[in-house]
């Protein structure tokens, strides 16, 4: 597993958080132990942030994304650009996307599709009790 660098940075600004604690608290365990879970946090060519920021943006033109909402753009194309089929996210944005529209937007950038699915399902399929 490798998280895109835009989720990373998302971690890291949740762990400043000085409002929500619970945010607080479980970014800063899941940033502490990032290599100890064995997830390596990817980084693209300088190029590619360009690629994905433009994507973010045709995504926020196509109201297919709230204007707030640019880091999720960016990390549904950094996960395309690093060549990653899926992105197991809980971000109610990105899975809220009409998944034939997403698929177009992916065409029209030329870019891989990726597939957003939540955590539980896919954990659910990796302890092979997928219903």
């Amino acid at each position: 597993m490798a998280p895109p660098p835009t989720a990373v940075q998302e971690l890291a600004l949740l762990a400043e958080n000085k409002t929500d604690l619970k945010k607080k608290e479980l970014s800063l365990k899941a940033l502490s132990n990032l290599l100890a879970w064995k997830i390596q946090p990817f980084d693209l060519e300088p190029v590619q942030h360009g690629y994905a920021e433009r994507f973010s943006r045709l995504l926020r033109d196509r109201l297919l994304l709230p204007e707030r909402e640019v880091n999720d753009g960016l990390i549904l194309a950094e996960t395309s650009l690093k060549g990653l089929p899926m992105l197991v996210t809980s971000d109610s944005h990105i899975m809220d996307i009409d998944p034939a529209q997403l698929s177009i937007a992916f065409a029209d950038r030329g870019l891989h599709p990726v597939n957003p699915m939540h955590p539980r399902p896919f954990l659910n399929a990796l302890r092979g009790t997928a219903k």
